[in-house]
C-alpha cells in the first residue's frame, strides 16, 4: 500500500515537472514571451493543486489499521537480514580466531 502511494507521488511529480518544462520551453526568445510562459506555468501549477485538492476531498479520510492497534514500545523490531548476517559472520570469525602464541 505504501509502495503504491510512493509510486503515484513520484509519477505525479515527474509528470508535473515535465508539463511545466514543456510550458516554459514554449518561449525560447525571452522577454515578454518568457513572462507569458511563466504565467502559464503558474496557472498550470495552481490548476494541478486545485485538482489534487478536489480528488483528496472526494477520497475522504483514510484509516490505516484500527484504533486499538497501537504499536508497543516494548516490542523489539526485527533486525534487517544483512545486519544479522554480518553479525553471524563476525561471531564465526571471532570463534575461529586463535589467540597469539607466546614464546
Amino acid at each position: 500500500m505504501v509502495a503504491r502511494a510512493h509510486e503515484s507521488r513520484q509519477l505525479g511529480s515527474a509528470l508535473g515537472v515535465a508539463i511545466l518544462v514543456a510550458i516554459l520551453a514554449e518561449s525560447s526568445g525571452g522577454g515578454a514571451g518568457a513572462v507569458a510562459a511563466f504565467e502559464s506555468g503558474w496557472a498550470f501549477i495552481i490548476g494541478a493543486a486545485a485538482a489534487a485538492g478536489v480528488v483528496l476531498l472526494a477520497v475522504g479520510p483514510v484509516r490505516i489499521g484500527s484504533a486499538g492497534e497501537a504499536p508497543s514500545a516494548a516490542t523489539p523490531m526485527p533486525a534487517p537480514p544483512l545486519a544479522s548476517l554480518a553479525a553471524l559472520e563476525l561471531s564465526a570469525a571471532a570463534a575461529s580466531a586463535t589467540p597469539p602464541q607466546q614464546s
